[in-house]
């Protein structure tokens, strides 16, 4: 290899070393954008509490798609709300905020970005359910709970025909109010039995959009 070429591939390797590594949200959307689905009856949208979860083996509804991406906050959310609508669901699960308020946005901004991916969502046809943040333990660095009780409350008011509001709160309570210590693994993020209680709420209500999407025609394929 001549020396010019040489100096070119030690150029590249050089930089590819230095270069930034893609962030979680980057490979949890290159890996959405890899997909062979063209359709899913029911999504489950959020953050990390979401994207930890296997949705369909849980629930035991092989047509749910999970696009929760880690650390993402409802500003996230609503900036790639077309990997959702794309998928045409029947019925799309959303929990998200808690970033939000552990990052300090108000509960009213979190809501009105909420309420914007509802509309969008349910422009598409997708019932929303909307799904209450959970409370993190007493022992969690962060003292947010009475904030995320504040922004319950506002969701709840979103309720309608097509935004349902699911609140399990109640079943993970623990002292105080805060999330039971044997439901989470460090204070935020759910361990089995958390998940256990989370499955048990929505299983009933995935069952009813759970159907074999129709795939679309050649024609409606060709000219999307």
């Amino acid at each position: 290899m001549a020396q010019a070429q040489v100096r070119r591939v030690k150029d590249v390797v050089e930089k590819a070393s230095k270069a930034k590594p893609p962030s979680h949200r980057s490979q949890r959307q290159g890996m959405f954008a890899l997909t062979q689905i063209e359709r899913a009856s029911v999504v489950m949208l959020g953050d990390s509490l979401t994207e930890r979860a296997q949705w369909s083996e849980i629930t035991g509804c092989p047509f749910v798609a999970n696009r929760g991406i880690g650390a993402d906050d409802s500003a996230g959310v609503l900036r790639r709300i077309d990997e959702v609508t794309k998928l045409k669901p029947f019925a799309v699960f959303l929990m998200i905020g808690v970033n939000d308020v552990a990052s300090s946005v108000p509960v009213e901004k979190i809501a009105a970005n909420v309420q914007q991916i509802v509309a969008q969502l349910n422009e598409a046809d997708a019932k929303v359910y909307l799904t209450a943040v959970l409370p993190v333990t007493q022992g969690y660095r962060r003292k947010i709970n009475s904030k995320i009780n504040e922004l319950n409350a506002l969701y709840a008011r979103m309720q309608s025909d097509r935004v349902k509001f699911i609140d399990f709160t109640r079943d993970v309570v623990g002292e105080e109010g805060a999330l039971a210590e044997g439901l989470s693994i460090d204070g935020i993020h759910l361990s089995p039995e958390g998940y256990r209680i989370w499955r048990d709420a929505i299983t009933p209500i995935v069952g009813e959009h759970c159907v074999n999407p129709p795939r679309p025609t050649k024609a409606a394929r060709s000219s999307q």
